[in-house]
């Protein structure tokens, strides 16, 4: 973690940033760690469209 202009950032590698859902603090997983499947809260419908767990589109 670093701090930029007073905002804390976190750098982490892009795997499964387009299937977690941030704000149901799903984890993000590094690619190949594990030997299981990771699970998310909501899926990616198409490119740029996302539902949550809640059902939410965006």
């Amino acid at each position: 973690m670093e701090e930029q202009a007073g905002i804390r950032v976190f750098t982490t590698e892009e795997s499964y940033t387009s299937q977690a859902d941030f704000l149901s603090n799903d984890p993000l997983p590094v690619y190949g760690e594990s030997t299981s499947a990771p699970v998310f809260s909501g899926k990616r419908i198409t490119r740029g469209l996302y539902q949550n767990g809640t059902g939410i589109v965006s």
